[in-house]
Protein backbone atom coordinates (compact mmCIF):
# COMPACT_ATOMS: atom_id res chain seq x y z
CA UNK A 1 0.00 0.00 0.00
CA UNK A 2 2.77 2.75 0.80
CA UNK A 3 4.48 1.88 -2.47
CA UNK A 4 1.52 2.36 -4.45
CA UNK A 5 1.09 6.13 -1.87
CA UNK A 6 4.42 6.68 -3.11
CA UNK A 7 4.17 6.19 -6.82
CA UNK A 8 1.18 8.21 -6.94
CA UNK A 9 1.10 12.03 -9.00
CA UNK A 10 -1.17 13.48 -6.26
CA UNK A 11 2.21 11.88 -3.36
CA UNK A 12 4.84 13.54 -5.82
CA UNK A 13 2.94 16.30 -6.06
CA UNK A 14 2.32 16.57 -2.22
CA UNK A 15 6.10 16.15 -1.29
CA UNK A 16 7.23 18.70 -4.41
CA UNK A 17 4.66 21.64 -2.52
CA UNK A 18 6.70 20.72 1.04
CA UNK A 19 10.08 21.14 -0.29
CA UNK A 20 9.34 24.03 -2.45
CA UNK A 21 7.30 26.02 0.54
CA UNK A 22 10.22 25.03 2.55
CA UNK A 23 7.73 23.37 5.40
CA UNK A 24 8.74 19.91 5.49
CA UNK A 25 9.01 18.47 8.85
CA UNK A 26 11.46 16.85 11.70
CA UNK A 27 12.01 15.38 14.68
CA UNK A 28 14.37 17.55 17.18
CA UNK A 29 14.07 15.34 20.78
CA UNK A 30 9.86 14.69 21.32
CA UNK A 31 9.31 18.53 19.20
CA UNK A 32 8.23 18.66 15.44
CA UNK A 33 9.07 21.68 13.95
CA UNK A 34 9.16 23.35 9.93
CA UNK A 35 11.67 23.65 8.12
CA UNK A 36 12.19 26.84 6.27
CA UNK A 37 15.17 26.45 3.47
CA UNK A 38 15.10 29.84 2.31
CA UNK A 39 16.05 31.75 5.44
CA UNK A 40 19.31 32.58 5.78
CA UNK A 41 21.67 34.34 8.65
CA UNK A 42 23.08 37.32 7.82
CA UNK A 43 26.13 38.63 9.69
CA UNK A 44 27.18 40.32 12.40
CA UNK A 45 24.96 38.43 14.23
CA UNK A 46 22.14 36.62 14.00
CA UNK A 47 20.08 38.37 11.35
CA UNK A 48 17.02 36.41 9.54
CA UNK A 49 16.34 37.37 5.96
CA UNK A 50 15.39 35.32 2.88
CA UNK A 51 17.16 38.06 0.47
CA UNK A 52 18.40 37.25 -2.77
CA UNK A 53 21.78 39.43 -1.88
CA UNK A 54 23.33 39.93 1.35
CA UNK A 55 26.42 42.46 2.12
CA UNK A 56 29.87 40.65 2.24
CA UNK A 57 29.26 38.10 0.17
CA UNK A 58 29.12 37.58 -3.52
CA UNK A 59 26.23 35.38 -3.48
CA UNK A 60 23.84 34.15 -0.79
CA UNK A 61 24.65 30.42 -1.08
CA UNK A 62 27.73 31.34 1.03
CA UNK A 63 25.80 32.24 3.93
CA UNK A 64 25.01 30.30 6.99
CA UNK A 65 21.27 28.95 6.75
CA UNK A 66 19.02 28.84 9.83
CA UNK A 67 19.06 25.13 9.42
CA UNK A 68 22.28 24.67 10.04
CA UNK A 69 22.15 27.25 12.86
CA UNK A 70 19.36 24.74 14.59
CA UNK A 71 21.09 21.69 13.89
CA UNK A 72 24.00 23.16 15.08
CA UNK A 73 22.35 24.02 18.50
CA UNK A 74 20.73 20.97 18.75
CA UNK A 75 24.20 19.09 18.54
CA UNK A 76 25.41 21.15 21.07
CA UNK A 77 22.33 20.66 23.31
CA UNK A 78 23.25 16.75 23.18
CA UNK A 79 26.73 17.30 23.80
CA UNK A 80 26.68 16.86 27.79
CA UNK A 81 24.68 13.39 27.25
CA UNK A 82 27.33 12.19 24.05
CA UNK A 83 30.59 12.93 26.78
CA UNK A 84 28.77 11.08 29.59
CA UNK A 85 28.36 8.03 27.46
CA UNK A 86 31.88 7.99 25.75
CA UNK A 87 32.89 8.27 29.32
CA UNK A 88 30.93 5.56 30.83
CA UNK A 89 32.53 3.69 28.23
CA UNK A 90 35.78 3.45 30.85
CA UNK A 91 33.51 1.98 33.63
CA UNK A 92 31.91 -0.30 30.99
CA UNK A 93 35.60 -1.65 30.16
CA UNK A 94 36.47 -1.33 34.45
CA UNK A 95 33.95 -4.26 34.90
CA UNK A 96 35.02 -6.42 32.53
CA UNK A 97 38.30 -7.24 34.06
CA UNK A 98 38.32 -9.76 37.09
CA UNK A 99 37.69 -9.56 40.61
CA UNK A 100 40.93 -8.86 41.68
CA UNK A 101 42.02 -6.38 39.37
CA UNK A 102 38.92 -4.38 39.59
CA UNK A 103 40.15 -4.21 43.56
CA UNK A 104 43.13 -2.76 42.81
CA UNK A 105 42.11 -0.26 40.59
CA UNK A 106 40.08 1.04 43.15
CA UNK A 107 42.68 1.26 45.29
CA UNK A 108 44.64 3.33 43.20
CA UNK A 109 41.80 6.27 42.55
CA UNK A 110 41.05 4.77 39.15
CA UNK A 111 37.15 4.94 39.54
CA UNK A 112 38.07 8.58 41.46
CA UNK A 113 39.23 9.96 38.04
CA UNK A 114 36.38 8.80 35.83
CA UNK A 115 34.04 10.11 38.24
CA UNK A 116 36.34 13.66 38.26
CA UNK A 117 36.07 13.20 34.29
CA UNK A 118 32.39 13.65 34.50
CA UNK A 119 32.08 16.79 37.17
CA UNK A 120 34.14 18.17 34.72
CA UNK A 121 31.65 17.00 31.57
CA UNK A 122 29.11 18.47 33.70
CA UNK A 123 30.69 21.73 34.21
CA UNK A 124 31.64 22.16 30.99
CA UNK A 125 28.13 21.30 29.81
CA UNK A 126 27.23 24.15 31.78
CA UNK A 127 28.66 26.70 29.64
CA UNK A 128 27.73 24.76 26.41
CA UNK A 129 24.07 25.65 27.91
CA UNK A 130 25.08 29.29 28.40
CA UNK A 131 26.52 29.31 24.88
CA UNK A 132 22.84 28.09 23.68
CA UNK A 133 20.81 30.67 25.81
CA UNK A 134 23.56 33.38 24.68
CA UNK A 135 22.58 32.41 21.31
CA UNK A 136 18.61 32.31 21.09
CA UNK A 137 18.75 35.68 23.58
CA UNK A 138 21.27 37.20 20.57
CA UNK A 139 18.75 35.51 17.85
CA UNK A 140 16.25 36.90 19.23
CA UNK A 141 17.65 40.52 19.56
CA UNK A 142 18.49 40.39 15.89
CA UNK A 143 15.19 39.86 15.01
CA UNK A 144 12.96 41.08 16.86
CA UNK A 145 12.30 44.69 14.73
CA UNK A 146 11.95 42.27 12.02
CA UNK A 147 8.89 42.53 9.80
CA UNK A 148 8.09 38.84 9.24
CA UNK A 149 5.96 37.55 12.35
CA UNK A 150 7.12 34.12 11.08
CA UNK A 151 10.55 34.87 12.04
CA UNK A 152 9.86 35.50 15.25
CA UNK A 153 7.43 32.32 15.41
CA UNK A 154 10.18 30.23 14.07
CA UNK A 155 12.62 31.85 17.48
CA UNK A 156 9.76 30.55 19.45
CA UNK A 157 9.24 26.84 18.61
CA UNK A 158 13.76 27.08 18.44
CA UNK A 159 13.64 28.11 22.04
CA UNK A 160 11.15 25.76 22.93
CA UNK A 161 12.59 22.80 21.38
CA UNK A 162 15.57 22.97 22.78
CA UNK A 163 13.75 22.97 26.44
CA UNK A 164 13.61 26.66 26.82
CA UNK A 165 11.28 29.57 27.22
CA UNK A 166 11.40 33.23 26.36
CA UNK A 167 9.63 35.71 28.23
CA UNK A 168 8.68 39.28 26.54
CA UNK A 169 12.60 40.93 26.48
CA UNK A 170 14.17 37.73 25.20
CA UNK A 171 15.31 36.43 28.03
CA UNK A 172 15.81 32.62 28.46
CA UNK A 173 14.40 30.41 30.91
CA UNK A 174 15.31 27.29 31.30
CA UNK A 175 12.10 24.76 31.74
CA UNK A 176 11.94 22.28 34.45
CA UNK A 177 12.99 18.97 33.56
CA UNK A 178 9.41 17.08 33.52
CA UNK A 179 8.52 19.46 30.53
CA UNK A 180 12.11 18.91 28.80
CA UNK A 181 13.00 15.44 28.10
CA UNK A 182 16.07 14.87 25.92
CA UNK A 183 15.54 12.64 23.13
CA UNK A 184 18.27 13.63 20.95
CA UNK A 185 19.61 10.24 19.17
CA UNK A 186 22.06 11.67 16.94
CA UNK A 187 25.69 11.63 15.95
CA UNK A 188 26.99 14.36 18.06
CA UNK A 189 30.04 15.97 16.54
CA UNK A 190 32.08 15.76 19.99
CA UNK A 191 35.42 16.10 18.36
CA UNK A 192 34.60 19.91 16.96
CA UNK A 193 32.32 20.90 19.98
CA UNK A 194 35.40 19.71 21.96
CA UNK A 195 37.96 21.96 19.47
CA UNK A 196 35.75 24.95 19.58
CA UNK A 197 35.57 24.61 23.75
CA UNK A 198 39.17 24.36 23.48
CA UNK A 199 39.55 27.53 21.20
CA UNK A 200 37.55 29.11 23.77
CA UNK A 201 40.19 28.51 26.22
CA UNK A 202 43.32 28.88 23.94
CA UNK A 203 42.20 32.56 22.27
CA UNK A 204 40.74 34.37 25.73
CA UNK A 205 42.69 32.66 28.60
CA UNK A 206 45.79 33.84 29.81
CA UNK A 207 46.30 30.04 30.81
CA UNK A 208 47.33 30.35 26.64
CA UNK A 209 48.54 33.39 26.07
CA UNK A 210 51.92 31.55 25.85
CA UNK A 211 50.85 30.68 22.43
CA UNK A 212 49.10 33.62 21.29
CA UNK A 213 51.10 36.22 22.40
CA UNK A 214 54.19 35.36 19.89
CA UNK A 215 51.42 35.35 17.12
CA UNK A 216 49.58 38.71 17.64
CA UNK A 217 53.32 40.12 18.34
CA UNK A 218 54.39 39.73 14.66
CA UNK A 219 51.07 40.54 13.29
CA UNK A 220 51.00 43.81 15.23
CA UNK A 221 54.97 44.34 14.32
CA UNK A 222 54.19 43.96 10.58
CA UNK A 223 50.96 46.19 10.94
CA UNK A 224 53.03 48.80 12.51
CA UNK A 225 55.24 48.49 9.45
CA UNK A 226 52.57 49.90 7.41
CA UNK A 227 52.41 54.14 6.84
CA UNK A 228 49.64 55.23 8.71
CA UNK A 229 48.03 52.20 9.06
CA UNK A 230 45.82 52.76 11.94
CA UNK A 231 43.11 54.72 9.81
CA UNK A 232 39.68 54.24 8.66
CA UNK A 233 40.45 53.70 5.45
CA UNK A 234 42.39 50.78 5.44
CA UNK A 235 40.73 47.73 5.96
CA UNK A 236 41.82 44.48 8.08
CA UNK A 237 40.76 41.06 6.30
CA UNK A 238 40.85 37.63 8.82
CA UNK A 239 39.91 34.76 7.44
CA UNK A 240 39.61 30.82 9.45
CA UNK A 241 39.30 33.86 12.89
CA UNK A 242 37.97 30.85 14.42
CA UNK A 243 36.67 32.48 18.23
CA UNK A 244 37.26 35.86 17.46
CA UNK A 245 40.29 36.83 20.17
CA UNK A 246 42.50 38.07 17.44
CA UNK A 247 40.36 40.02 15.21
CA UNK A 248 39.26 41.29 19.02
CA UNK A 249 42.27 42.14 20.04
CA UNK A 250 43.24 43.79 16.86
CA UNK A 251 40.22 46.26 16.82
CA UNK A 252 41.07 47.55 20.50
CA UNK A 253 44.60 47.94 19.39
CA UNK A 254 43.90 49.96 16.37
CA UNK A 255 40.49 51.32 17.02
CA UNK A 256 40.42 53.31 13.53
CA UNK A 257 41.38 50.72 11.65
CA UNK A 258 37.99 48.64 9.69
CA UNK A 259 38.93 44.77 11.04
CA UNK A 260 35.98 42.33 9.30
CA UNK A 261 36.49 38.50 10.59
CA UNK A 262 35.31 35.63 8.23
CA UNK A 263 34.99 31.59 9.80
CA UNK A 264 33.09 29.21 8.61
CA UNK A 265 32.60 26.72 10.96
CA UNK A 266 29.14 27.07 12.76
CA UNK A 267 30.25 26.35 15.89
CA UNK A 268 33.65 28.44 15.84
CA UNK A 269 31.76 31.36 15.06
CA UNK A 270 28.63 30.78 17.81
CA UNK A 271 31.71 30.85 20.19
CA UNK A 272 32.94 34.15 18.91
CA UNK A 273 29.86 35.33 19.37
CA UNK A 274 29.07 33.89 23.24
CA UNK A 275 32.36 35.43 23.96
CA UNK A 276 32.13 38.92 22.73
CA UNK A 277 28.43 38.63 24.15
CA UNK A 278 28.42 36.86 27.39
CA UNK A 279 29.46 39.47 29.83
CA UNK A 280 30.67 36.95 32.51
CA UNK A 281 33.92 35.10 33.80
CA UNK A 282 33.64 31.26 32.41
CA UNK A 283 35.81 27.81 33.77
CA UNK A 284 36.43 25.19 31.36
CA UNK A 285 38.78 21.91 31.60
CA UNK A 286 39.93 21.01 27.87
CA UNK A 287 42.12 18.25 28.53
CA UNK A 288 39.35 16.34 30.97
CA UNK A 289 38.30 14.03 28.35
CA UNK A 290 41.79 12.63 27.08
CA UNK A 291 42.78 10.09 29.22
CA UNK A 292 46.38 9.61 27.22
CA UNK A 293 49.79 10.95 28.53
CA UNK A 294 48.38 12.17 31.37
CA UNK A 295 50.32 12.97 35.11
CA UNK A 296 47.47 12.66 37.64
CA UNK A 297 43.45 13.15 37.60
CA UNK A 298 44.28 17.01 38.67
CA UNK A 299 45.92 18.21 36.22
CA UNK A 300 43.78 16.03 33.75
CA UNK A 301 40.79 17.95 34.99
CA UNK A 302 41.89 21.15 35.63
CA UNK A 303 39.96 24.40 34.77
CA UNK A 304 40.92 27.32 32.67
CA UNK A 305 39.14 30.42 33.64
CA UNK A 306 38.28 32.83 30.41
CA UNK A 307 37.85 36.51 31.67
CA UNK A 308 34.95 37.46 29.52
CA UNK A 309 32.90 39.62 31.80
CA UNK A 310 35.05 42.95 30.55
CA UNK A 311 35.01 41.91 26.54
CA UNK A 312 33.02 44.52 24.74
CA UNK A 313 30.97 45.09 21.69
CA UNK A 314 31.76 48.88 21.67
CA UNK A 315 34.40 47.92 19.16
CA UNK A 316 32.28 49.35 16.44
CA UNK A 317 35.48 49.14 13.87
CA UNK A 318 34.88 45.48 14.13
CA UNK A 319 32.49 43.26 12.21
CA UNK A 320 32.38 39.81 12.62
CA UNK A 321 31.48 37.62 9.69
CA UNK A 322 29.83 34.06 9.29
CA UNK A 323 30.37 32.35 5.75
CA UNK A 324 32.49 31.11 3.28
CA UNK A 325 35.93 33.29 2.54
CA UNK A 326 36.10 32.37 -0.65
CA UNK A 327 32.52 34.52 -1.64
CA UNK A 328 33.76 37.28 0.58
CA UNK A 329 34.02 40.70 -0.41
CA UNK A 330 34.56 43.91 0.92
CA UNK A 331 30.80 46.24 2.02
CA UNK A 332 32.36 49.75 1.33
CA UNK A 333 29.78 51.25 -1.06
CA UNK A 334 30.51 54.49 0.39
CA UNK A 335 34.17 54.54 1.85
CA UNK A 336 37.08 54.43 -0.86
CA UNK A 337 39.40 51.58 0.80
CA UNK A 338 43.35 52.72 0.45
CA UNK A 339 44.83 49.41 1.95
CA UNK A 340 43.88 45.76 2.66
CA UNK A 341 45.62 43.91 5.03
CA UNK A 342 44.21 40.18 5.00
CA UNK A 343 45.65 38.25 8.34
CA UNK A 344 46.15 34.85 7.95
CA UNK A 345 46.76 32.41 11.15
CA UNK A 346 47.03 28.72 11.04
CA UNK A 347 44.75 29.05 8.08
CA UNK A 348 46.50 28.11 4.97
CA UNK A 349 46.85 24.54 5.60
CA UNK A 350 43.14 24.18 6.09
CA UNK A 351 42.51 24.72 2.58
CA UNK A 352 40.99 21.88 0.03
CA UNK A 353 43.16 24.35 -2.52
CA UNK A 354 45.61 26.79 -1.68
CA UNK A 355 44.99 28.03 -4.83
CA UNK A 356 41.62 29.22 -4.46
CA UNK A 357 42.48 31.20 -0.90
CA UNK A 358 45.34 32.81 -3.21
CA UNK A 359 42.82 34.00 -5.59
CA UNK A 360 40.27 34.93 -2.90
CA UNK A 361 43.19 36.97 -1.67
CA UNK A 362 44.54 38.64 -4.80
CA UNK A 363 40.76 39.59 -5.70
CA UNK A 364 40.95 42.10 -2.87
CA UNK A 365 43.17 44.14 -4.99
CA UNK A 366 40.30 45.46 -6.62
CA UNK A 367 38.56 47.37 -3.83
CA UNK A 368 41.48 49.27 -2.51
CA UNK A 369 43.10 52.36 -4.33
CA UNK A 370 46.51 51.87 -2.74
CA UNK A 371 48.30 48.45 -1.91
CA UNK A 372 47.04 45.10 -0.91
CA UNK A 373 49.03 43.23 2.53
CA UNK A 374 49.22 39.88 3.16
CA UNK A 375 50.79 38.56 6.59
CA UNK A 376 50.48 35.09 7.63
CA UNK A 377 52.04 33.09 10.19
CA UNK A 378 51.09 29.58 11.09
CA UNK A 379 52.93 26.37 9.79
CA UNK A 380 51.94 24.14 6.70
CA UNK A 381 50.04 21.20 8.08
CA UNK A 382 47.39 20.32 5.52
CA UNK A 383 44.53 18.99 6.51
CA UNK A 384 41.52 16.88 4.71
CA UNK A 385 41.75 16.22 1.78
CA UNK A 386 43.89 18.61 0.00
CA UNK A 387 44.63 19.15 -3.83
CA UNK A 388 48.18 20.44 -3.47
CA UNK A 389 50.60 20.87 -0.17
CA UNK A 390 53.11 23.52 -0.75
CA UNK A 391 56.57 23.43 0.87
CA UNK A 392 57.83 27.16 2.45
CA UNK A 393 59.84 27.31 -0.68
CA UNK A 394 57.28 26.19 -3.45
CA UNK A 395 54.65 28.93 -1.38
CA UNK A 396 57.04 31.74 -1.27
CA UNK A 397 58.03 31.13 -5.37
CA UNK A 398 54.38 31.18 -6.08
CA UNK A 399 54.04 33.87 -4.63
CA UNK A 400 56.63 35.18 -6.22
CA UNK A 401 54.91 34.48 -9.69
CA UNK A 402 52.19 35.69 -8.83
CA UNK A 403 53.00 39.45 -8.51
CA UNK A 404 54.23 39.38 -4.65
CA UNK A 405 56.91 40.77 -3.39
CA UNK A 406 58.11 39.92 0.02
CA UNK A 407 58.27 42.96 3.14
CA UNK A 408 59.70 39.89 5.49
CA UNK A 409 60.04 36.21 4.97
CA UNK A 410 61.16 33.86 7.88
CA UNK A 411 60.73 30.36 8.99
CA UNK A 412 60.40 29.26 12.99
CA UNK A 413 61.51 25.68 13.68
CA UNK A 414 63.72 25.17 16.08
CA UNK A 415 63.10 25.52 19.86
CA UNK A 416 62.68 27.98 21.92
CA UNK A 417 60.41 29.62 19.92
CA UNK A 418 58.04 26.85 18.58
CA UNK A 419 54.54 27.42 18.90
CA UNK A 420 51.97 25.50 21.41
CA UNK A 421 48.79 25.08 19.73
CA UNK A 422 46.38 23.96 23.14
CA UNK A 423 49.16 22.17 24.68
CA UNK A 424 48.31 20.81 28.28
CA UNK A 425 52.15 21.64 29.61
CA UNK A 426 51.35 19.14 32.67
CA UNK A 427 51.21 16.39 30.10
CA UNK A 428 53.55 13.63 28.59
CA UNK A 429 52.70 14.38 25.33
CA UNK A 430 52.95 17.99 24.07
CA UNK A 431 52.66 19.30 20.57
CA UNK A 432 54.45 22.64 19.19
CA UNK A 433 54.36 23.66 15.71
CA UNK A 434 56.97 25.55 14.03
CA UNK A 435 55.82 28.73 12.23
CA UNK A 436 55.82 30.12 8.50
CA UNK A 437 55.68 33.78 8.96
CA UNK A 438 55.82 36.21 5.80
CA UNK A 439 54.20 40.12 5.37
CA UNK A 440 53.94 40.14 1.07
CA UNK A 441 52.53 43.18 -0.94
CA UNK A 442 51.11 42.38 -4.25
CA UNK A 443 52.21 44.31 -7.39
CA UNK A 444 48.93 46.12 -8.74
Amino acid sequence: MVSIIQRSRWYKRWIQNFIENGILLRNAGHHWFRIDNGIILESPGFKMTEKKVISNFINRDSAISFNELRETLFNLKGYRDACIRHNNTKLTRFKELDEKQRIQLIDIGYIRKIQEVESSINRDSNVVNKIIETTLHQLYKDNKNNESSEYMRLIIELVRSLGYDMNSNGEIITLKEKKWKATLNRDIPLMRISESLSHLCRDWSPDFQNEVRPITEYIESQLLSIPNVDSERNLLVIPGSAVGYIPYRLSKKFPKLQVESIEWSNLMYICNQFALNCKEDVELSPFSQYYSNQIDWKSQTKSIRIPLKDVTTENKNLKPLWGDFRSYMPDRTNTLINNIIVISVYFLDTAENVLEYLETIESLSKHCGKELHWINIGPLKYGTRPMVQFTVDELKQLRQIRGWKDIHSEVINKQPNLNGYLTNTDSLYQGYYGLYKFHSKLNK
